[in-house]
């Protein structure tokens, strides 16, 4: 009877030990969240002041970012211009070398080279016409008048190198 008993009693004794763990548990979490609340509070605010840092960086970074975007396209600009020039300045010592040449031709031969020059003339001023357009042109417009530009350029080479071929 005496292992009955002692077997008994335990078993009162692990209802109120779960009890009292029960209770200890409930008290531990609500210690628990009482500490991490304010935490959580102090967490949920700082981020509010860091969007809104973030906020105001991201808008002075992208108004950054669009100025250098706008210097690299009008640098690009302003280094088409001065490539398109250039090629300009010879391709004119290349026409008046035709002129040159043309000269000492007679006939019909200098009528036709005489004629494939006010050709060229026409082109070139048509170039230059794109060429100051370009110079002031918007950012939209750049990529197509570039392209026109460019076209044109290769024309005048190409009408330039015709009537030097048939010397």
């Amino acid at each position: 009877m005496c292992a009955g008993a002692l077997a008994t009693k335990p078993n009162k004794w692990k209802g109120i030990i779960k009890k009292g763990e029960k209770m200890k548990r409930l008290l531990l979490l609500l210690v628990f969240l009482l500490m991490i609340a304010p935490v959580w509070i102090l967490i949920g605010c700082g981020q509010d002041e860091q969007k809104q840092v973030t906020t105001e960086q991201a808008k002075e970074e992208i108004e950054e970012a669009a100025d250098a975007a706008v210097a690299v396209t009008q640098h690009e600009m302003d280094d088409f211009v001065d490539m398109m020039e250039s090629q300009l300045a010879l391709f004119e010592e290349r026409v008046e070398e035709i002129e040159i040449k043309s000269e000492e031709l007679t006939g019909d031969a200098k009528q036709t080279i005489n004629e494939k020059l006010v050709a060229i003339k026409e082109k070139q001023q048509q170039f230059e016409t794109e060429l100051d357009q370009i110079k002031s042109a918007s950012d939209e417009a750049w990529d197509e008048l570039k392209m026109g530009v460019q076209a044109a350029m290769f024309e005048l080479k190409q009408a330039a190198d015709d009537v030097a071929a048939e010397f």
